[in-house]
């Protein structure tokens, strides 16, 4: 979810300021070529375990190279209504006033589901819930990932986390800190952690940014709700939020550890006019890629972005992306937002889709709640 361009949700009416964060999706099989991501109650925050030690820092990575990648077209046939991808939403609200998850498949088939929470003390801090589907996100545990709140602090705010479990067995955390609490940020940049037990993460640096992240008319950098898939060859590659309304990515080679920007946009937006956001990213069974995104129009009643809708753009390589504006969530309301797509595989085969939904019709400030969608017509 971006601020200013769909990324923070604040709450005035709790003295919190709560940013959330974008999702991740493990890579998984998706069947079929057109197959397919705050406001907590004091009591659940206090629940939360307080002796977890701060996260070290290693040297900051300085490499800026953007590189040329061979790439072929996607050959998805859009041609008729059978061929849109449909998820059905389930009843109920899966967290209230929560959105941008990050789900990670664990190898016993939990789902870990990690986001960001208020914390007493802090701008917020990342934590995750394991559960069987994903669907229950009650009982939550702490990592040392929070927002120290001091201005001009490199972590003074963080959101926004995307994680993935290492062919090593590691958690490999990236996610968004700027220097200043919203709505107030200037440079919102990506970061890197490690980890061996998904609580307890390293901090390895700042990823690279460039040209593309340029936010237009103000000069500053704008990285935001990234998203990790492992690809066959063992790159993990990075799809992200640059400059406010497009889509770039980034691959490591080596688990994370060194990261070099790709040359170009994979959706690229035109600001002002159309946001391509929250990208969340699945390998299809054929091996393709289906993105899922959240478009917005900057038309209708909901403001900033407009009110944004799901879709979902599809190519062979990674790289060159062909989009369908169709909507993929079966929904009618045309005064609410939809967000933040997380989607992810439980262990008994079953697809979900986890995302924000934001409605504008009965208050002034609609909070977020997140819901949960299944695919096609179950």
């Amino acid at each position: 979810m971006l601020s200013n361009a769909r990324n923070i949700l604040i709450f005035f009416s709790t003295g919190l300021i709560v940013l959330f964060t974008a999702c991740v999706s493990e890579t998984q099989p998706l069947p079929g070529v057109s197959a397919v991501e705050k406001k907590t109650t004091d009591e659940v925050a206090e629940t939360i375990d307080a002796a977890i030690p701060v996260p070290t820092t290693t040297s900051p990575q300085t490499l800026e190279k953007v590189v040329e990648i061979d790439s072929t077209t996607t050959n998805v046939d859009k041609s008729s209504p059978e061929n849109v991808e449909i998820w059905t939403p389930k009843p109920g609200i899966v967290r209230a006033d929560t959105t941008s998850t990050s789900s990670v498949v664990l190898p016993d088939g939990r789902i870990r589901t990690y986001m960001l929470v208020p914390e007493k003390g802090s701008l917020g801090v990342i934590v995750f819930a394991d559960s069987r589907d994903g669907l229950d996100l009650s009982d939550v545990t702490k990592t040392n990932i929070a927002g120290t709140g001091k201005p001009a602090d490199t972590q003074s705010f963080v959101s926004n986390p995307s994680v993935l479990l290492r062919r090593d067995g590691k958690f490999l955390m990236v996610y968004e800190a700027s220097d200043y609490p919203p709505p107030n940020q200037k440079d919102r940049i990506l970061y890197a952690a490690i980890s061996d037990d998904g609580i307890n993460f390293s901090i390895t640096g700042p990823l690279p940014s460039s040209k593309l992240d340029i936010f237009p008319g103000r000069g500053t950098l704008f990285q935001s709700v990234p998203d990790m898939v492992k690809l066959p060859n063992g790159t993990i590659r990075l799809y992200y939020v640059a400059n406010g309304s497009s889509i770039a990515s980034m691959h490591s080679d080596d688990m994370g550890l060194t990261w070099y920007q790709d040359k170009g946009y994979r959706l690229k937006g035109r600001h002002k006019q159309a946001a391509y956001v929250d990208p969340d990213i699945v390998v299809r069974e054929d091996g393709g890629f289906t993105m899922y995104v959240a478009y917005g129009d900057f038309k209708g009643s909901c403001g900033g972005l407009g009110c944004q809708r799901l879709v979902a753009a599809y190519s062979n390589d990674g790289i060159n992306f062909d989009l369908d504006l169709r909507p993929i969530l079966d929904v009618g309301d045309e005064d609410t937002a939809y967000l933040d797509p997380d989607v992810y595989q439980d262990s008994k085969g079953n697809w979900y889709m986890l995302y924000g939904e934001k409605k504008y019709s009965d208050q002034q400030n609609p909070l977020i709640n997140l819901r949960a969608a299944v695919r096609g017509d179950d």
